[in-house]
């Protein structure tokens, strides 16, 4: 996936779709760790 982006010549809509990508990932993961925490806790 990162050898795509730096052989190809740089599309910035491509590196949004990548960071909205990224962000949602990490937004999920947040939420699972939440949950679990809350879970474990109550």
């Amino acid at each position: 996936m990162f050898t795509l982006i730096t052989y190809t010549p740089v599309n910035p809509l491509a590196l949004l779709t990548l960071a909205i990508e990224f962000f949602l990932i990490h937004l999920l993961f947040v939420l699972v760790i939440l949950y679990v925490y809350v879970l474990w806790y109550y």
